[in-house]
């Protein structure tokens, strides 16, 4: 693996991905945010996951 995540510093999250993952796998990727429609309408306000 080329451990292109890895940092030098000091580990301060407390949850894994992993584990957050498991907890939230039942609604993970249920909702959809365009990225693009937020940046070209900064006025309005947007649903987010």
């Amino acid at each position: 693996m080329r451990e292109l995540v890895q940092t030098i510093d000091k580990i301060i999250g407390k949850t894994r991905l992993t584990d957050w993952i498991e907890k939230h796998a039942e609604s993970l990727g249920r909702q959809y945010t365009s990225e693009l429609a937020r940046r070209i309408d900064r006025e309005t306000e947007y649903w987010s996951n």
